[in-house]
């Protein structure tokens, strides 16, 4: 197959005027919002056309494109609610992701510490292959020569050892690279018995934490959470401690956010965290009705609304 010819970008920059009578020329509707104008170009010039752009995409017409022709009627008032509607999705997402992340490294350290000392990196107390093995312990001393930590000063001035202790690496770690290691590297052995403080097989737990730091990632840099999948190849437990959740999870859909929704309520509540899973439940109710946030495009069972599906664990 022979490779398509590249060509050098050569589109111009566009004023906030232009971008405006672009979305006009589109069929936007633009007579429904007081002061549409000076709002909507205010709008653009601090959100920026391209990152707006993904959310307009669910208005356009089917099988507009190259016009890209909205469907009649739409207004920007619909997209910018889907925009703020996924803000706030964010927000409330990563608040009660910061919980679990938290509760995650510490429980980590705690296991490994107590399993095998303050220095559980070296090999044999691993499960994993010598490359494998290497590539983690590369990245570990690449986050302490980065780490601007006062901790971290603190021991490099006063010990010998190349790597601080496991309840102090995990502070520096990134949550993906601590999935990695949960999933790579250590024994099955301490892999359950961390999983058991949640209350949840290992595998369950190495898949939720790799698609929980997925989304976690995606909040920390404001990309779009609703209407995505997350393709951490999330797995739903067959049994659970707490019965109520597992009737709830969407297994039509698993890649769907909503399973993460589930996946994370689960997990705070296990820690007791049950206000702040009550507050992410109502917040998410709220986000469907203020904004008009649609389930389907979140995950939900179909014909399943947000309110049915979070009473039993409320």
């Amino acid at each position: 197959m022979l490779e398509k010819q590249k060509i050098p970008f050569s589109k111009p920059a566009t004023s906030i005027d232009q971008q405006f009578e672009i979305l006009k020329s589109r069929g936007l509707n633009t007579s429904n919002v007081d002061g549409y104008e000076e709002l909507v170009k205010r709008t653009l010039l601090h959100n920026n056309y391209y990152r707006l752009e993904g959310y307009w995409f669910d208005f356009y017409a089917p099988g507009s494109y190259p016009a890209h022709k909205f469907l009649p009627g739409i207004s920007f008032q619909q997209i910018w609610n889907n925009y703020r509607g996924d803000t706030l999705l964010r927000l409330f997402t990563f608040a009660i992701i910061e919980l679990i992340e938290v509760s995650f490294r510490s429980v980590f350290a705690y296991v490994l510490a107590n399993n095998h000392g303050p220095f559980p990196y070296k090999q044999e107390n691993l499960n994993c292959s010598i490359d494998t093995y290497l590539q983690a312990l590369n990245r570990m001393k690449e986050d302490i020569s980065h780490s601007k930590d006062r901790f971290i000063h603190s021991f490099r001035e006063k010990y010998s050892d190349d790597i601080p202790p496991i309840w102090m690496m995990v502070e520096i770690m990134s949550m993906g690279e601590i999935s990695k290691w949960y999933g790579d590297c250590i024994k099955e052995s301490d892999k359950k018995e961390i999983a058991r403080y949640y209350g949840i097989p290992a595998k369950v737990l190495e898949s939720w934490m790799r698609s929980i730091s997925m989304v976690r990632n995606r909040c920390a840099h404001h990309n779009r959470l609703y209407g995505i999948s997350i393709s951490g190849g999330f797995v739903i437990p067959k049994k659970l401690g707490n019965e109520k959740y597992r009737r709830i999870f969407n297994d039509k859909d698993i890649n769907g956010f909503y399973n993460i929704i589930v996946a994370c309520c689960y997990m705070a509540e296990s820690m007791g965290e049950k206000i702040e899973v009550e507050e992410y439940i109502d917040n998410i109710i709220r986000l469907v009705d203020d904004f008009g946030l649609e389930e389907e495009k979140m995950g939900f069972p179909e014909g399943k609304t947000a309110v049915q599906l979070f009473q039993d664990i409320k």
